[in-house]
């Protein structure tokens, strides 16, 4: 955890059904409520890929599919 300098203390308001939702999530994913917010915040303010990224998944899509076709396998989906 980051030094308390570092930390904020935010108070929100969540609606109840919402609220139940992230402590089952939490305790599924063996966090506390407060580390599943702090991760799921974490996650949606990076970004999820960057564009060689997404190229380089085009890319290896396209190889497999490539290769599959070549072996006459049909892919599924």
């Amino acid at each position: 955890m980051e030094k308390s300098a570092d930390v904020v203390q935010v108070n929100v308001r969540l609606p109840r059904v919402l609220h139940r939702k992230l402590g089952a999530d939490a305790r599924r994913n063996k966090r506390s409520f407060n580390a599943e917010l702090v991760h799921r915040l974490q996650s949606s303010s990076s970004p999820a890929s960057t564009p060689s990224e997404d190229i380089a998944r085009l890319a290896a899509t396209e190889a497999v599919e490539l290769t599959l076709q070549r072996l006459g396998i049909q892919p599924k989906g």
